[in-house]
């Protein structure tokens, strides 16, 4: 077997998010309006300000670690309440009577319930749609949480893909002005459906169309069609965990995660330091350059921080007087929608960035360290930039540069 070299001193930091579930002390943590995750019992959960996020796979159950997010907005002003603003073709009327017998994706009932999308008979499409918007050319991600009742099969708008509630899977390939979907499954037997579409119309519309597991085009049976609930519409290239809206359009505040101040310079070692972090990004953030986290003095200046630069390259980079002093990168990095494990050795002349147990490049060896760092940033910019949307399962510090070799293990 392989020899495997690992730290025999404990790291100064050790934050292991997937494992205690809940923030250590010396993190500052703040977001400003309701948002939610996935709990232990794969259900959906709804928490409300400043309240951070432990989220989990709903079909393995992996505790994924700490939820971190963007600012986004649902511009669904009423996500449960289809009574108004909404129109259908070939299907039953059921806008203004809910369904409160059913479970919601919370695993719970309650007095807004869900709404029961039923086809009429014959016809060849059964739909229900948003009125009409103006738009500008942007990216739209449109999702629904919907639930079997007769059909096990939904499509969002006019695109390609089909949504398979049953197996919590999704057919069909981007084409056009469609960019990609998902189908999460839940414990109880809902699925969120989601679609991206890169918008370039003057108008658009929410579509839900009922499928049956062929074609969205069929002859209706009178009885059968799923169930409805929280339907999202925001501006981005994937979709962000759901935002319950009630009569207006509501932000989710930005997660904000730091450490800093005396809990930082406690483990902090600015002669030289190791960095572990292990994660995954959430959706395509092309041209954001999402960070993944910073050590910094509050600006660009001193800095060292790993993003994902344009969505699909991976990159560690420090500053240091203003000067950048280290610059690798991963270009079209190949595992971008798996998870990542981090690593950065720091010391004057001697600084390498290692993604998944592999070197981004030879030690960096004219280089010097930053200056003056006082903070800790998950997600951000040194500046409070470029906000990153993605999970941390764990974090780690280490107040030495640690061999390549203890980094390539530490990674692998």
């Amino acid at each position: 077997a392989a020899s495997q070299d690992y730290p025999n001193f404990r790291p100064t930091l050790d934050l292991n998010f997937a494992a205690e579930k809940k923030l250590d002390p010396r993190i500052t943590y703040r977001r400003q309006g309701a948002a939610s995750h996935y709990n232990e019992f794969g259900l959906l959960k709804v928490v409300g300000d400043n309240t951070p996020r432990f989220d989990y796979d709903p079909v393995t159950r992996e505790s994924k670690g700490l939820l971190i997010e963007e600012q986004r907005n649902n511009d669904k002003t009423n996500s449960r309440d289809f009574s108004t603003g909404w129109n259908i073709s070939g299907v039953q009327d059921f806008r203004s009577n809910n369904d409160t017998s059913i479970e919601t994706p919370e695993g719970i009932t309650d007095g807004v319930g869900v709404m029961p999308l039923i086809e009429t008979s014959g016809g060849s499409s059964h739909q229900f749609y948003a009125a009409s918007t103006t738009q500008v050319t942007k990216h739209i991600t449109y999702s629904v949480f919907a639930k079997p009742n007769g059909r096990n099969h939904i499509q969002l708008h006019d695109g390609p893909f089909a949504h398979d509630l049953v197996n919590g899977t999704t057919s069909g390939s981007a084409t056009g002005e469609y960019v990609s979907a998902t189908t999460t499954k839940l414990a109880n037997g809902w699925c969120r459906c989601t679609m991206t579409r890169n918008h370039s119309n003057s108008y658009d519309q929410f579509n839900i169309k009922l499928h049956n597991g062929s074609s969205p085009s069929y002859s209706g049976d009178g009885s059968s069609g799923v169930y409805i609930w929280g339907v999202q519409q925001e501006d981005g290239q994937f979709a962000t965990s759901y935002i319950p809206t009630n009569g207006a359009t509501i932000t989710r505040g930005a997660d904000v995660v730091r450490v800093e101040g005396e809990e930082f310079s406690e483990f902090y070692n600015d002669i030289e330091n190791t960095t572990i972090m292990v994660g995954k990004r959430l959706g395509n953030q092309a041209g954001a350059d999402g960070r993944l986290y910073s050590i910094s003095d509050g600006t660009n200046n001193n800095r060292i921080d790993w993003d994902l630069n344009d969505g699909t390259n991976i990159r560690f980079s420090v500053s240091s007087g203003g000067t950048t002093v280290t610059n690798q990168e991963i270009s079209s990095w190949s595992d971008i929608d798996k998870e990542f494990k981090i690593a950065a050795g720091m010391a004057v002349n001697n600084q390498i960035g290692v993604v998944n147990g592999t070197a981004i490049a030879a030690a960096d060896t004219s280089c010097l360290m930053p200056t003056g760092v006082d903070r800790l940033y998950f997600g951000l910019r040194g500046n409070e930039g470029n906000q990153g949307s993605l999970t941390i399962k764990r974090f780690m510090f280490y107040p030495k540069r640690l061999p390549d070799s203890q980094l390539v293990t530490l990674t692998s």
